[in-house]
């Protein structure tokens, strides 16, 4: 085994076990891990955009749950905009540890990951939950849950 796909391994097991989901596809969550700039070539396909695309597609299903059990439009918006921004994202992505697993930008000097790319990565981790469950959105609340990002007793 060489050297990148144990790190690849680590990485997926690490986050697979701190998200309490273990993926089917290894690749999308190989994807998710990869900020913008970072390649893995032959592991996941190679864009300058890494884990752009998958958190866009989180970012909705992020809205779409934290939406989905609110009652009132002043709840809903309040919700959203408490969980859903990118400070709180990326708040929740470091106090869960997911620095270690984010395969980097090389031109990054230390081991933190700055908010931009930690939001990102959280948002990118549950669209590739999304896509790796068959887009089952009780997945990806649980994934919330365990992230800190959605409390049903919130919304109730």
């Amino acid at each position: 085994m060489s050297s990148t796909s144990s790190i690849v391994t680590r990485n997926i097991q690490g986050v697979e076990r701190i998200i309490n989901y273990q993926f089917t596809n290894p690749k999308i969550i190989c994807e998710a891990l990869l900020a913008a700039g970072r390649y893995l070539p032959g592991i996941v396909r190679c864009s300058k955009d890494g884990n752009k695309n998958l958190a866009m597609v989180g970012d909705a299903v992020l809205q779409l749950v934290l939406v989905s059990d609110g009652y009132d439009k002043g709840a809903i918006n309040g919700i959203v905009s408490a969980k859903g921004r990118n400070a709180y994202l990326a708040e929740q992505g470091s106090h869960n540890n997911l620095e270690p697993f984010i395969f980097k930008n090389p031109s990054q000097r230390d081991d933190d990951v700055s908010k931009g790319p930690m939001a990102d990565t959280v948002e990118a981790i549950l669209g590739a939950v999304w896509y790796d469950s068959g887009k089952d959105l009780s997945a990806v609340q649980a994934v919330m849950e365990t992230l800190g990002l959605f409390d049903l007793e919130t919304v109730i």
